[in-house]
């Protein structure tokens, strides 16, 4: 699922060509499968709809009309074979969950470190520290997983700077994980705040499910 700009849809591909056939779900619109010409193996399925888990985008794109055609394949599809389809009982694919972090202290200069609340080395202690929270708190058979893809924190290495910031990404298989996980990260930023004296936000985005 991919969002392109205030006129898009979605297209999801697969690895193998299949029957054309209209899918139609209730209370849903419903959604068109065509067949691609075999020789390239794939099957794509164009669906406005699915642009709705996308943090919620499929309001505006519905009422400023048009779209623009997007082929998407997911990270997977480049593991497996064409034309084989994989299934398992249960769960399949993760959610997922996101936080936007920002640590507030005082900014100050590099000489008077003692005059500041340096956020950066507080910001670095909740990446370290997540880490642990996700391998000792959760189940191994009903795993958990926290990324950190961006971490921000000043301008020049002689400045302490007023904030720090990161981004954060949860991974969970199941409701129960999902109500946990959330609920640990947030007592953990905040405690790990409350020790060094600085304040923390982590506004947490409507996500996909």
């Amino acid at each position: 699922m991919t969002r392109t700009g205030p006129s898009s849809s979605c297209v999801i591909a697969t690895t193998s060509a299949i029957r054309t056939e209209p899918i139609r779900r209730p209370s849903q619109p419903a959604t068109e499968l065509r067949r691609v010409p075999p020789q390239r193996g794939l099957a794509s399925r164009r669906s406005p709809e699915y642009c709705v888990y996308d943090y919620g985008t499929g309001s505006w794109m519905r009422r400023d009309g048009g779209s623009m055609p997007l082929l998407g394949l997911h990270v997977f599809s480049g593991k497996f074979e064409n034309g084989v389809f994989h299934s398992r009982p249960g769960t399949l694919m993760a959610g997922c969950e996101e936080f936007f972090v920002t640590v507030r202290g005082e900014g100050g200069h590099g000489s008077q470190p003692h005059l500041a609340k340096d956020p950066v080395p507080v910001a670095c202690e909740m990446v370290v520290g997540l880490q642990t929270l996700v391998t000792r708190g959760f189940d191994v058979f009903d795993p958990v997983e926290a990324t950190v893809g961006r971490i921000e924190g000043g301008t020049l290495g002689n400045i302490i700077p007023d904030t720090a910031s990161f981004d954060l990404t949860l991974r969970i298989f199941s409701p129960e994980s999902r109500d946990k996980l959330v609920s640990d990260v947030r007592r953990f930023l905040r405690g790990v705040a409350d020790a060094h004296g600085l304040t923390v936000s982590s506004p947490r985005p409507r996500t996909i499910p």
